[in-house]
């Protein structure tokens, strides 16, 4: 899924993403979405608006 494809889903149905508990300690609830087994999307979402954050690479040293 490229990340364009994963925006879209995520504009249509914002509530999908898990809850960043670690992020999340102030004002916004962010969430996380991993659009591939390597890299996450971080976003929060209003009504009418969804903020990408940030697109973090989830993949482990090894």
């Amino acid at each position: 899924m490229s990340a364009y494809e994963a925006v879209r889903l995520l504009s249509v149905q914002p509530g999908i993403g898990i809850i960043q508990k670690d992020l999340s300690a102030g004002r916004y609830q962010y969430r996380g979405y991993l659009m591939h087994p390597f890299y996450k999307i971080i976003y929060r979402y209003t009504r009418k608006t969804l903020y990408v954050c940030a697109i973090r690479a989830t993949r482990m040293k090894g």
